[in-house]
């Protein structure tokens, strides 16, 4: 798919063509990655934790680290917001993610961000939150998300956000509170939400807010707290309190985690209570506490994150303990850190999200390290991938599990990326690999369990490194290995030959014989009992095919036949029960290939799919997520046929991939990640298109690796001109190459570009697309906001326009050959915009191969502007030109004397020409292309250049701001 962006340079409005989905067809594989790269599973030399602090913008005055999202006050009280935006959280007007922060709101004093929303207090004392308001936690008296900031209350002086709920103290010192109340965590002897505020109690100093208990200190330093005590968060052993129970006194300040509780007491003691699974209690042991701990005695200020806590102390270092997974500690590692450790010096301020830090140092200056999947530390970077982001190229095999994707390359070289925790990249070491290592080499072909892996080389050797706890390495040992050991010979190399399961492992012999090792205690490995193995073990004999799921197995023998063994839960055996087998039981016939999913233990998350020989694809098992792809929720314990045309699938924790026999990628299940398909969240039940060209697939936990097959070409095209009646019409020439017909979306744009900032848009454009004979072969008026063409818009990427709109638009399937499109009007002239999308998945060999527009180049501003798009993988060679003076010798007058030409990447200049030169390669290019020729005196200008897959302007101006007609070509190799 291709996003369609206008934006201004200058004064200038470009169109630019946006590559966001790569299609094509071509000559080395390319691998791609999308849905969670936090661990650098994508291998795009990225990933999503920062385990150090990075600088993310200067003038800060407060901060605030929510769920997914970030926001933060600058010193001339401008609040912006960053991350996550699902449900309009951010308050830009928009649910889109920002990875940069985008601003909101002026005026402002402080901000606090929840689980999924954000809440402010201005100047004056007026209270505003955005986001979601599922819990009521926005007011209002009703239940409905907010895109944009609402007034929640005046005259507020305090407040604090929670998971679901929203506290405030008003100037009169009374609390209130609304939103989520499951717990009592409101502390108005209720359990029932409220989309109301509701007063809590009187003479209140401080609030904080947590998953689902609550915490205030009156104005007498008296500590009281509600809501939930499952973990001991407001103190002794009570289940919980519905109102507000004192805890102590003597407190100047508190914040509240998911579960834990910190305050400060007025003597710069910092306290801390409740859950500890994590360290955040910070008394060096990871065992919750139900009455407070002395964690410091000369804290100034104490902050919460959802399993971290951190103080400033008096000398004004920044300390943390607790949850480090994603590094949002930011002491170098992702260890946890049941005591306290130093991040920073000189902080004045800090904030702790769920898994991510911001901190505000006396400069003004703010720091962030941890998670940023979603963009919320706000540098620019989010990991998480939405659509397809290509990582390495030459790749001929690819495995992933939970946080780790292997792929073996065409020189026979393996690598891996991502989490390494227990040495499963194999690479000697236990550091986690943003970018892809290698290790080794002559590798036929890898798979990936839940944190080993095996591979095979090309000599049939079988090796494994990992973890290997119940045998999984099947070296005869429990002993993890961080470099890959040796495990047998004689393994074939072809697909489906060798898996790894969540904790044990199977691999196919030449000589068709199934052997298995490691975990059995369900009986996967098939043998009759429920004994690990530490060493290869014989299961079956002429045996084609095999898949292993977390607990559980499968095998296609030669004659088709599909069997299953082990764990039974949820029924992904298929046989029409839930007991779990020990030896191998027949579920079908007519199977090609079979494939279950390794990435989570967990015998709930499991299902499976297989391939029968007549293409037909069938699953079964759990089906929480729609992962089984029948439009429901419902688990099967026998097979159910979900498509026809299928050549092979993969399985994630709570998705399913297939590849059609077309080489369409399509996904189907949980996409909480965009492990299926672009935008956040969404379960999907009924499969979706991926991408075209697909090779192999594999899926992790909750993100999708692919192989393509990519070939650049020149797809999406766009002219923006002055256009008019008569001799003021903007023609446009198109030519389609290769062979077949080529589906395009036209459209001639006007009065919408208004809506982007474009003055003198033409009022009226009407559209007509003639042939290489000047036979009118289709023509439109207003479009008409018809079903067809708005899903062609959304298809293609390109903007949407109002159903009433009196912009214009085709659909028309083109042979090889020529043909103009006509923008024109009998509404006066304006600027237009003529636009033309490759409307198709490159499976056939039509494409675009030029296009040229011959219109008045007018002085400053007025300028022609020709925009383009290179999709594919790699760069294609591309002959521009830009036509003035040669014009002449066909009759044209009131030439562009001298035409200077510009080639843009966004707003970046990349090159350009002036006069051509009459240079000989240039020369022979004019030939290879069918262009016509030029003397070598001319001013017009030309260039041959290789552009790499992306959106490109071509700008022609005239020399010293002189006016013209001029002719604007780009020519690509059919």
């Amino acid at each position: 798919m291709m996003n369609h962006t206008l934006f201004l340079r200058g004064s200038v409005m470009v169109a630019m063509l946006l590559l966001c989905g790569l299609r094509g067809g071509a000559a080395e594989n390319q691998l791609y990655g999308q849905g969670n790269a936090v661990y650098g599973q994508l291998a795009l030399g990225s990933v999503g934790y920062f385990s150090t602090p990075k600088v993310i913008v200067q003038g800060v005055a407060q901060a605030s680290a929510g769920l997914y999202h970030s926001a933060f006050v600058k010193t001339d009280g401008t609040l912006w917001t960053m991350g996550d935006n699902f449900e309009g959280r951010l308050g830009d007007g928009t649910t889109t993610g920002r990875v940069t922060p985008v601003q909101v709101a002026t005026s402002v004093v402080r901000v606090a961000a929840g689980g999924f929303h954000t809440v402010f207090l201005k100047t004056d004392g007026t209270l505003w939150g955005m986001g979601s308001n599922y819990t009521g936690q926005l007011g209002g008296g009703n239940n409905t998300d907010r895109s944009t900031p609402v007034l929640l209350s005046t005259e507020v002086a305090e407040f604090a956000v929670g998971y679901g709920h929203t506290l405030f103290v008003k100037k009169d010192g009374t609390l209130w509170g609304m939103g989520a109340n499951e717990s009592g965590q409101l502390g108005i002897n209720s359990t029932t939400n409220r989309n109301t505020a509701v007063q809590i109690t009187t003479g209140v100093a401080k609030v904080a807010a947590g998953y689902s208990h609550s915490a205030f200190v009156k104005t007498d330093g008296v500590l009281w707290l509600m809501g939930d005590n499952s973990a001991g968060q407001i103190g002794g052993l009570v289940s919980g309190r519905l109102v507000p129970t004192l805890l102590t006194g003597t407190v100047s300040d508190v914040a509240a985690g998911a579960y834990h509780t910190i305050f400060l007491r007025t003597n710069g003691t910092a306290v801390t209570l409740g859950d500890n699974n994590y360290g955040q209690i910070g008394d060096g042991t990871f065992g919750s506490r139900i009455t407070p701990f002395n964690l410091a005695t000369d804290a100034s200020k104490v902050a919460a994150g959802g399993y971290g806590t951190a103080i400033i102390r008096t000398n004004g270092t920044l300390w943390m303990t607790g949850s480090n997974r994603a590094g949002q500690l930011g002491d170098g590692s992702t260890i946890n850190r049941s005591s306290l450790v130093q991040v920073s010096t000189n902080v004045a301020q800090v904030t702790c999200g769920d898994a991510q830090t911001l901190f505000v140092r006396n400069d003004g200056v703010m720091w962030g390290s941890g998670a940023s999947a979603y963009g919320q530390l706000g540098d620019g970077v989010a990991a998480l991938r939405e659509t397809p982001a290509f990582s390495t190229t030459g790749v001929v095999q690819v495995s992933a599990n939970s946080d780790v994707t292997y792929f073996v390359k065409n020189d026979g070289t393996l690598w891996a990326a991502g989490a390494n925790d227990e040495g499963q990249l194999g690479d000697g070491t236990k550091t986690d690999r943003g970018a892809a290592v290698q290790v080794a080499t002559s590798v036929a072909r890898v798979a990936a369990g839940y944190y080993h892996a095996i591979f095979v080389k090309t000599d049939g050797t079988l090796w494994s490194m990992g973890v290997n706890a119940t045998g999984q390495l099947g070296d005869g040992s429990t002993t993890n290995r961080t470099l890959p050991v040796q495990v047998a010979t004689g393994v074939a190399t072809g697909p489906g030959q060798i898996v790894a399961g969540g904790y044990h492992s199977l691999f196919i012999k030449t000589d068709r014989t199934l052997w298995a090792m490691g975990s059995n205690i369900d009986g996967g490995l098939g043998d009759g009992t429920r004994t690990n193995r530490l060493s290869p073990v014989q299961v079956a004999t002429e045996v084609a095919f095999v898949a292993a799921g977390s607990q559980h197995s499968h095998f296609v023998k030669t004659d088709g036949t599909l069997w299953s063994m082990g764990s039974n839960f949820n029924g992904v055996l298929g046989d029409g029960t839930t007991t779990l087998k020990t030896t191998p039981v027949q579920v079908a016939t007519g199977v090609a290939r079979v494939y279950s999913g390794a990435s989570v233990p967990a015998n709930s998350s499991s299902h499976s799919l297989f391939v029968k020989t007549d293409g037909t694809l069938w699953a079964m098992g759990n089906n929480g997520y729609g992962q089984l792809g029948d439009g429901t929720y419902d688990g099967r314990t026998t097979p159910k046929q979900v498509a026809t045309g299928v050549s092979q699938a993969a399985v994630g924790a709570y998705h399913s991939l297939f590849i059609k026999t077309d080489g369409t990628l399509w996904g189907v299940g949980a996409n909480f990640n965009n492990q299926v398909a672009p935008g956040a969240g969404g379960d999907r039940l009924q499969p979706v298109q991926i991408s075209t060209n697909v090779q192999a697939v594999s899926a992790g936990y909750a993100h999708t690796v692919f192989i393509r097959q990519t070939e650049a070409r020149m797809t999406n095209l766009a002219v923006r001109s002055n256009a008019g009646t008569g001799a003021q019409t903007l023609i446009v020439g198109l030519t389609v190459g290769g062979s077949g017909q080529k589906p395009l979306l036209v459209r001639g744009i006007g009065p919408t570009l208004t809506t982007f900032g474009v003055p003198g848009a033409l009022a009226d454009p009407q559209l007509r697309l003639f042939n290489a004979a000047q036979v009118l072969l289709q023509e439109n008026n207003d479009w008409g906001g018809g079903a067809t063409l708005t899903n062609a818009f959304a298809a293609a990427g390109a903007f949407a326009l109002p159903p009433t709109s009196k912009d214009a638009a085709l659909l028309p399937s083109l042979a090889v050959g020529g043909y103009t499109v006509h923008v024109t009007s009998t509404a006066g002239t304006g600027v237009a915009l003529m636009e033309a999308f490759d409307n198709e998945a490159p499976t056939s060999s039509a494409r675009l191969v030029n296009v040229s527009t011959r219109t008045q180049v007018g002085a400053g501003a007025d300028l022609l502007i020709l925009g383009l798009t290179i999709s594919g993988d790699g760069p294609k060679t591309l002959l521009i030109r830009a036509i003035g003076p040669t014009l002449a010798n066909f009759g044209v007058t009131g030439v562009l004397a001298d035409p200077q030409m510009d080639v843009y990447s966004g707003s970046t200049r990349i090159l350009g020409n002036d006069n051509w030169g009459g240079s000989p390669g240039l020369i022979a290019a004019f030939q290879t292309y069918g262009a016509f020729s030029l003397l070598p005196t001319t001013r017009d200008a030309a260039l041959v250049t290789s552009l790499p897959p992306g959106g490109y302007t071509v700008q022609v101006r005239g020399v010293g701001d002189t006016t013209g007609v001029a002719l604007v070509e780009v020519y690509e190799l059919p």
